[in-house]
């Protein structure tokens, strides 16, 4: 905007307040001034928003990493490689903490409390192949309670999207029996 530009508005605006009252001009001021401090309320509460959601995010992937889910996991792996060895949905209970896990980080997701996309980058590897492993066992689990795992297979197809989208060069919505038995073998271990 050029100085003479800015001139005209204000003389606009000085001309405008000159044929308004005092009483009015002080309304004016105090509706202007409570629409900033809303303004300002909103975007401070969407920055601490932002910023718990990144520290549930993070507790979620200390949480993961540690000993005592990586021995679930482990755990987990076992069960599914039983199962795909026998074929038959034998002993896939051990795999309910990990998927109890994503189901937690799910209905956070679903409440707004972590962003999705920070689960797709976190998680989409593990919770997606988790799922694939484990989708017979989740679909006759949920015959006869429909709110087991409600929210994970809600997240599911959503991170599907991203991956999609996001994932261009290592789209990995499609995994192969072989990615899948590999991903076994790496939580085995």
């Amino acid at each position: 905007m050029h100085y003479h530009e800015i001139l005209c508005y204000a003389s606009v605006v000085i001309g405008f307040l000159d044929n308004m009252d005092t009483n009015k001009i002080i309304a004016w001021g105090t509706i202007a001034g409570v629409a900033v401090a809303i303004i300002t309320l909103w975007n401070q509460s969407r920055r601490s928003r932002f910023q718990a959601g990144i520290e549930i995010l993070l507790r979620f992937n200390d949480q993961f990493e540690s000993e005592k889910t990586r021995t679930l996991r482990k755990t987990a792996a076992m069960a599914i490689k039983q199962d795909r060895t026998l074929q038959a949905n034998t002993n896939m209970k051990d795999t309910d903490d990990i998927l109890d896990f994503f189901e937690g980080v799910a209905l956070l997701v679903r409440r707004k409390a972590i962003d999705k996309e920070f689960v797709w980058h976190s998680f989409y590897y593990w919770l997606h192949r988790y799922y694939l492993l484990c989708q017979n066992y989740i679909e006759n689990t949920r015959k006869k309670d429909k709110a087991r795992w409600e929210d994970l297979c809600w997240l599911h197809p959503q991170l599907d999207k991203i991956e999609r989208i996001r994932g261009s060069d290592r789209n990995d919505v499609v995994v192969s029996d072989k990615d899948l038995d590999d991903f076994i073998e790496e939580e085995l271990t």
